[in-house]
């Protein structure tokens, strides 16, 4: 590298303070002793106007012009500028000093050449450190592109993303210190990666900058620093590790991060400091190894709690973060005849390829410690050759066999996720099942394998020796077109037998089995294990001799499930899932069963207080069986890489952090996960301890039909004791129509509660309205049995009529959403473009309280409010907002309403605001005052054509009837008697009711005024069949 020695120095300095008054943007004086920060040099790239800038950006004190080729600086003397290249073309606005408006470009067909190609600046310095800034802004109609920065012959950035110049933040800007010990910075952009012109580098801007003095103060300073922040740590009670880690921590068995390596680097260090002469670089490097030795000391912590969903680093015994992700725990016997916990998990130091499967044992759940990679991925085949690791379990097989290892965990592209460790009492074999995809002889994708892959060991420590990988269970050709006769893509065959996130789980009988997802992520499936738990126990070949619901069972079919995490709770299994969406957290689901290969029930997201609707940000491993049967469950749930930044990135997923928390369940066995932070063990005392032994609906139809007392099994000190118990229920929750739980307080039990699903049909309920539905669901139907003054009894839904009720929009203004379900909520109607859903409905003045249910059928999040209008009695519109909510899910709201006089009402859903999705609705209802029953009931016979009797509108022939007509019950308060003569013959002169005849007031009707008993008291009805001649002359 050439240094330029400067001449006539003194001279120039005269000259430069005399010209100072007649340049736009005067240099300053150069001078060696300058302070970090000091600007030597701004370089305008590709600029014309090069006596002048910009406002905000000034000349350094070396130069005179703020670009030229390289040589001397006519005025400053220093030897600085561009290296002139025929492929070097100016662009942008050659009349402007901002350094953003010009730049530097490759010439159209250039010889590309990946070393040399793009930019080069040299700039004289004196030995010493600067701070390079190197801008860079595309122009509007570029594309993105990659940028390497070379400073001394260093890569300093490598291949940095450069915004478009259509991106908001255009300006690419990259910051890098660098020694100089030869009097010359030399510079160099370009792109080692370039494909084609689109890749072209560019170069905007320049700024160099005095950097950090590195000198033998420097150092002496940097050895002070260091142990006195050693001292401080101590004294505030950090302990720091000693020694190396050692040969488990594979690749780190070396690493300087104790304190034996730390003290070593401040004896280097001040052996350095007692020489004459320092080099910059030299006291560089040596300040920068204390800081990486100090940073990377490892401190050694112990745990008495779980973060929960704080999710803080967890640090096994040695001070190192645990990598055990997707992993299980469980308590295990050892080879020795004593029990400790176990941890399997997958590592992730280096991001999805890593050295394998990793260990953790603890007594006491809270501290691990490391027991190596039990299941090491193979770094390259000639290991399995020469490393004794690897030639110790494998030597023995042939080449072929080898190779077929090294496919299947090899370092590079296979994949080891998901591990899971069982027992085996009989064999006393160590097992591990895991998911093995990568590569296969057909396909080099990452995730071509889609397989099972199984291990085993003698010791949980292992190593375990990896067997094989295969795909699963499937179904004949027969059972995938049972449904609809057509297959989903999913279920073609390509797609079948896969096993990817999987768990394991040993029954009380000592039978296991393998849960996995299938299908291409969108099918769960459970398969029994043989005996030995290392194959399945009915094989897969040939597809059908394996039955499902007997051999395996297949739940879920399309339903997006993934990493499963089964257990089992008082002869109840069950099971929680994440959805498929890679690393990204999602609602989790889980499940019951009452056998394990039979039909499991869908019972929701079992997170309360999940605001994000992400598990806590969350994605479901495994459940630790604590102590089940005392219901003591824990949670583990991964937060893949840096969590609510969605960072997925190698660094990222070695960071990822484990979220543990407890599972509640209830008094009727359903589960539940809530916010918890910094918590132990102790918390199991206050939770779990209540079995509801009474068998209870699955959702209670009406409040009055909830038990007052139960029968439930307490714990106390993990002994169950069985008592029965009064009940009071909290029923502030209820939403008249929807299903909702209640709490039910145990008399004399510290507060101990069940819970029960309960939908209200209360009495005042009027209406309840399945919107957009074909045929009413099985809610409507249940309220329509219930409610006693429902009044849309006849119909679900219908359009308005004047006089009834109904919905007011046409096709034009809603549509409906799956209409023909019989659940309330699956169907309903979504608004046109800028429509509302109205509905009208006939109220008298009166309190009033609106249920509205709706279903989310687009997964987003959509503001509505629900707007009540009428006409008044003075004739004006009275409108009013009852209420505002962003609804995102399944859900309902309540909302109280006034209508101040008798009117057809107008419910009104829509939009928030203009730019708000458009509305939906699955159901209302309608609660409010019922009228009071009148005293006395109005009897009315009627007179027209032929001799019928109907009662409440159900016709009763009684032509040929001479004599009493007994035993009516009175369905209801309202009876009407309608009686019509006939032609000819014999017709009704009188009616009796309990024996009083009925006064006759004109020739067209009968009236009888009856003060009414209880509805369903029973009325005798006499009838008297006489002639027409003498029924005339009676009326007369």
């Amino acid at each position: 590298m050439k240094k330029t020695k400067r001449r006539g120095l003194s001279l120039m300095l005269c000259l430069c303070l005399l010209l100072q008054t007649f340049m736009a943007a005067p240099a300053l004086a150069a001078t060696k002793d300058g302070a970090p920060g000091d600007l030597l040099y701004f370089v305008n790239c590709a600029a014309t106007k090069t006596k002048e800038v910009a406002s905000g950006d000034a000349m350094g004190e070396y130069q005179s012009v703020t670009d030229q080729p390289y040589g001397e600086d006519a005025e400053t003397g220093y030897t600085w500028g561009y290296v002139q290249d025929d492929d070097m073309v100016r662009g942008g606005n050659a009349d402007s000093v901002v350094k953003t408006d010009t730049y530097w470009y490759t010439r159209d067909g250039i010889d590309y050449d990946s070393e040399t190609s793009g930019f080069r600046y040299n700039f004289a310095v004196e030995d010493g450190s600067y701070e390079v800034t190197v801008g860079i802004k595309i122009p509007g109609w570029w594309s993105a592109r990659k940028v390497d920065i070379d400073l001394e012959g260093v890569r300093t950035t490598s291949q940095a993303s450069v915004p478009g110049g259509a991106a908001s933040n255009a300006t690419f800007e990259s910051k890098s210190e660098v020694i100089v010990e030869d009097g010359e910075l030399n510079v160099f952009i370009h792109n080692s990666q370039r494909a084609d012109q689109n890749g072209d580098p560019i170069l905007s801007y320049i700024l160099v900058k005095r950097g950090q003095t590195y000198d033998k103060t420097t150092l002496t300073d940097k050895i002070a620093e260091i142990e006195e922040k050693v001292t401080a740590d101590q004294a505030a009670g950090v302990v720091y590790a000693e020694e190396p880690l050692g040969e488990l921590y594979v690749g780190e068995e070396n690493k300087e991060d104790n304190l034996t390596a730390l003290n070593a680097a401040l004896a280097s260090a001040k052996e350095l400091a007692e020489q004459d002469q320092l080099s910059p670089s030299k006291v560089k490097e040596t300040c920068e190894h204390l800081d990486t030795v100090y940073s990377d000391l490892r401190s050694l912590e112990t745990y008495d709690s779980f973060s929960g969903v704080n999710g803080d680093v967890w640090k096994d015994t040695n001070g190192k973060p645990i990598q055990a992700h997707g992993g299980q725990v469980q308590k295990l016997p050892m080879p020795d005849g004593t029990e400790k916990w176990w941890w399997v998990g997958e590592d992730k130091t280096t991001g999805s390829h890593s050295n394998g499967i990793s260990a953790y044992s603890s007594d006491d759940l809270y501290n691990w410690t490391f027991e190596g990679y039990v299941m090491r991925s193979v770094p390259s085949r000639e290991a399995l050759d020469t490393d004794p690791y690897f030639t110790a379990l494998y030597g023995d097989l042939t080449e072929e066999e080898k190779d077929y290892v090294y496919l299947c965990i090899n370092k590079t592209n296979a994949i080891i996720e998901r591990p899971k460790m069982i027992y085996n009492e009989e064999t006393k074999k160590y097992i591990i099942w895991f998911h093995a995809d990568g590569p296969t002889e057909e396909s080099d994708s990452s995730y071509a394998a889609a397989a099972a892959g199984m291990a085993i060991s003698d010791t949980p420590n292992g190593p375990f020796t990896f067997i094989r990988r295969s795909r699963l269970h499937q179904l004949t050709d027969e059972e995938y077109l049972e449904d609809n006769g057509v297959l989903d893509w999913y279920e073609e065959p390509q797609n079948r037998g896969f096993a990817r996130d999987m768990n394991l789980f040993i029954d009380d009988d000592g039978t296991a089995y393998i849960i996995y997802s299938s299908e291409e992520n969108r099918t769960m499936f459970i398969s029994r294990l043989n005996d030995e738990y290392t194959d399945l126990d009915v094989p897969q070949e040939p597809v059908g001799l394996a039955k499902n619901g007997v051999d395996f069972v297949r739940l879920f079919p399309g339903g997006q499930r993934e990493a499963p995490a089964l257990f089992k709770y008082d002869g109840t299994y069950y099971m929680i899932t994440s959805g498929a969406t890679g690393w990204s957290p999602n609602p989790a689901r889980y499940w019951k069963a009452d056998e394990i290969l039979g039909e499991w029930t869908d019972m929701g997201d079992p997170c309360i207080g999940d605001t994000d609707g992400k598990t806590f940000w969350t994605q479901s491993t495994n459940v630790i069986p604590v102590d089940p049967e005392n219901g003591k469950f824990i949670y583990m749930g991964d937060r893949w890489g840096y969590g609510k930044t969605q960072d997925f990135s190698a660094e990222a997923l070695a960071d990822s952090r484990y979220v543990w928390l407890p599972v509640q369940i209830d008094a009727r066995g359903n589960i539940s996960l809530e916010e918890y932070n910094d918590w132990d063990l102790s918390v199991f005392d206050s939770i779990n301890n209540i079995k509801l032994n009474t068998e209870m609906d699955d959702v209670y139809y009406g409040v009055e039909n909830l038990p007052e007392k139960v029968n439930v099994s307490i714990r106390e000190n993990d002994h169950w004791e069985t008592k029965d118990v009064n009940v009071t229920w909290d029923f502030s929750t209820l939403i008249p129509g929807a299903e909702r739980d209640v709490v039910g307080t145990l008399e004399g039990l510290d507060d101990l509660t069940v819970t029960a699903n309960v939908v209200d049909i209360p009495d005042n309920l009027l209406y309840f309205i399945d919107s957009g539905a074909s045929s009413g669901s099985e809610l409507y139907d249940v309220i329509k049995e219930m409610a006693p003054n429902l009044v849309n009894t006849e119909a679900y839904d219908q359009a308005y009529m004047e006089g009834s009720w109904g919905y007011t929009g046409t096709d034009e203004d809603i549509a409906p959403k799956n209409p023909t379900s019989l659940d309330a909520y699956t169907s309903g109607f979504w608004a046109k473009s800028g429509k509302n859903i109205d509905y009208k409905l006939p109220l008298k003045a009166g309190e009033y309280q609106l249920s509205a249910g709706f279903q989310e059928w687009w997964s987003t999040s959509r503001p509505m409010k629900i707007v009540v209008s009428y006409e008044g009695e003075d004739g004006q519109k009275i409108e009013t907002t009852i209420g505002q909510f962003t609804n995102s899910g399944e859900k309902a709201y309540l909302f109280p309403f006034t209508v101040e006089n008798d009117a057809d009402v107008t419910i009104s859903v829509q939009r928030q605001n203009s730019n708000n999705p458009d509305p939906v609705l699955s159901w209302i209802a309608v609660t409010g005052e019922v009228e009071e029953e009148p005293a006395e009931h109005m009897l009315t016979v009627s007179y027209p054509t032929t001799v019928k009797l109907s009662i409440d509108g159900e016709e009763q022939t009684i032509a040929n009837l001479i004599g009493a007509y007994k035993d009516v019950v009175m369905a209801n308060t309202n009876l009407d008697l309608t009686f019509e003569p006939r032609v000819e013959g014999r017709e009704i002169a009188g009616v009796t009711v309990n024996g009083e005849p009925v006064e006759a007031f004109d020739v067209n009707e009968y009236v009888y005024s009856l003060a009414m008993p209880n509805a369903d008291t029973t009325i005798e009805l006499g009838f008297t069949i006489v002639d027409k001649e003498n029924l005339r002359e009676v009326i007369t």
